[in-house]
């Protein structure tokens, strides 16, 4: 279990020196909760973990600069990872696993019209931080992520490669962001 806390600044930029100012001086709170189980039964392994993070504090700013101050935005998640170990007893070891996570950020909207900004998960990353004609263009929403691989052991879990291929799926603005990531881990 995980319980976290960090006094941040504040995490917003704008080109007005006035109101960055006020943002630098403008101290954040972050806190992350967690929790996590790991069971192992000869070759099959379990992995469940829950979490949240949560900013506050904040102080926001429209379009137009003005400043919305003690807003707050909670972002949470979960995850679960299965896996069976095949061939346990030769030193080459293969692990296939199956994961499935859901990340859920709170959008915040401050503002209105065409001042109307957006906060919380991956603003200005997708799009322009803001609406456009009334529609969000700028913020994931939920994410679900799919995961496939496999671990290659030898001898122990010292020494590991993963090969994974992850699947994404973005409840507000799609992006094509599926990927294959290859790992390695040497425990010396």
């Amino acid at each position: 279990m995980r319980i976290p806390y960090l006094i941040l600044p504040n995490p917003i930029g704008v080109n007005s020196t006035t109101v960055s100012q006020s943002l630098l001086d403008n101290k954040v709170n972050m806190r992350f909760y967690g929790a996590d189980l790991a069971w192992h039964h000869g070759p099959i392994s379990f992995l469940a973990e829950i979490g949240q993070v949560k900013f506050e504090k904040l102080l926001l700013t429209d379009g137009a600069n003005n400043l919305y101050p003690n807003q707050s935005i909670k972002n949470s998640f979960w995850i679960v990872k299965a896996g069976y170990l095949l061939n346990e007893k030769s030193p080459h070891k293969f692990e296939p696993y199956i994961s499935y996570s859901e990340y859920k950020p709170q959008i915040v909207i401050v503002g209105s019209g065409a001042n109307a900004r957006l906060y919380g998960d991956a603003t200005n990353f997708v799009g322009a931080n803001q609406l456009t004609a009334g529609q969000d263009r700028s913020t994931l929403g939920k994410i679900k992520q799919l995961g496939l691989g496999i671990n290659y052991y030898y001898r122990n879990e010292n020494f590991r490669w993963t090969i994974e291929y992850t699947k994404f799926d973005e409840e507000r603005n799609k992006i094509n962001n599926d990927a294959v990531t290859i790992q390695f881990q040497w425990i010396f």
